[in-house]
């Protein structure tokens, strides 16, 4: 396999796991049902497991992938923590 379409395969990789979190935060929709719903616990293991390949692959990425993978993990984390502080606010009311 030749590096270039390695690199396209890690990004699309990275992508499955952005979009299972995306779903799950109730950016998208549930691809099945049509339905936007939102699963905290799903979206918290895609976003830790997004962490763990970060973790994994440090210093064996081009730029372009560290780049793309560490900006992903942070909008990601920064939406998780809005709802994580809405159900907060929702239980507390």
């Amino acid at each position: 396999m030749e590096e270039t379409e390695k690199n396209i395969l890690f990004i699309q990789f990275i992508k499955q796991y952005v979009s299972v979190a995306e779903i799950s935060l109730g950016r998208q929709p549930n691809s099945i049902t049509g339905k936007f719903e939102k699963n905290i616990s799903h979206a918290e293991i895609a976003v830790n497991m997004l962490k763990m390949i970060a973790d994994k692959t440090k210093g064996n990425l081009s730029s372009y992938e560290d780049k793309y993978l560490k900006n992903s993990i942070s909008e990601l984390s920064n939406f998780l923590l809005g709802e994580v502080d809405n159900d907060k606010l929702t239980h507390n009311a």
